[in-house]
């Protein structure tokens, strides 16, 4: 066999092995596979992790495509993640898209949840820029942990120095005797309480039958109390047209009474005159003195003696002048 030929032959055994090899890849790669129909999403996020090219894209466990590409904003802030998945998955406007890890130390993969509203909300186009949740940081939290420790730390010394102070201070020697006398008078105060209420006690259950027959005689006179209250409205409701025609007179005759006062005070009619002309009091005076008398005469020597009585002449002889 000529040299050629084997050259040939082992140049066509190289070409078929690397074709086998590159096919493998293929099929065991995370790759979608050759000639499948994708399209193109964009994540924006501000920290990707450990996330890298060709990391899986999953939807409840299931590849749906890939990481091709992360592009880093020019001022570091942000984090373009390039998505190609596959055409005929449709996921919706409002679906979460987050950077997790398999495992505790496996490859970080972009995961796709849902949403709840899938039937109603709108598919994500193609290129479309969507938010993207980032990945748990181990390290973030653990440097959060020492900080939370070493305030806690802190805490504890600023108690461990509080309490110590109060050992010093509140609760000395002098304090806990005060506080001992304190729980002492409290103990018998509270003895002296439940005495007073056994006694209160002892009084209500002796008297339990007056005090209720009290209370049965209130309300008995409270109901006939009301029964008054009723009939008092009935009948100020049936003489309502009567009681108004008196306080009506009523009204007239003070006003009447007043007009009479004015005319008294003013001078005119007899009492007036009495009380306003000097000369006429003083003759009513006269007039009341004189019956006065009279009416004395009268009880004294009778009717008769008033009617039948006649009156001596007088006469000026010096006989009746002498005899005086």
């Amino acid at each position: 066999m000529s040299q050629a030929k084997i050259e040939i032959k082992v140049g066509l055994f190289v070409f078929l092995c690397i074709i086998i090899l590159a096919v493998l890849m293929i099929l065991f790669s995370k790759g979608l596979g050759v000639g499948a129909d994708t399209k193109e999403i964009l994540l924006d996020t501000s920290n990707i992790g450990g996330l890298r090219v060709q990391s899986q894209v999953l939807m409840s466990g299931v590849k749906i495509g890939t990481v091709s590409k992360t592009v880093l904003s020019q001022d570091g802030s942000k984090v373009e993640i390039h998505l190609t998945i596959l055409k005929s998955q449709i996921i919706r406007k409002d679906a979460i898209f987050r950077i997790e890890q398999a495992g505790f130390l496996g490859d970080q993969y972009v995961a796709v949840y849902p949403g709840t509203n899938r039937p109603f909300a709108q598919e994500i186009e193609p290129n479309a820029v969507v938010h993207a949740e980032e990945p748990f940081n181990m390290q973030l939290v653990a440097a959060d942990a020492g900080d939370l420790i070493r305030q806690m730390k802190e805490t504890l010394k600023k108690l461990t120095a509080t309490i110590e102070d109060v050992h010093t201070h509140a609760l000395d020697q002098a304090t806990l005797t005060n506080f001992a006398e304190s729980i002492h008078n409290l103990d018998r105060v509270t003895a002296s309480a439940l005495s007073a209420v056994d006694r209160i006690n002892r009084i209500i259950a002796t008297n339990e039958q007056p005090a209720a027959t009290a209370v049965s005689n209130l309300v008995q006179f409270s109901t006939q109390l009301t029964d008054v209250g009723n009939q008092a409205k009935a009948i100020l409701a049936k003489n309502e047209s009567q009681i108004n025609d008196s306080l009506s007179n009523f009204h007239t005759a003070s006003s009447q009474f007043t007009n009479l006062m004015n005319d008294v005070q003013s001078g005119k009619g007899l009492a007036g005159q009495l009380i306003e002309n000097g000369a006429v009091a003083k003759d009513f005076a006269t007039i009341s003195s004189n019956l006065a008398v009279a009416t004395g005469n009268l009880n004294r020597l009778g009717l008769w003696h008033w009617i039948f009585y006649k009156p001596k002449t007088q006469t000026n002889s010096p006989a009746n002048i002498s005899s005086k």
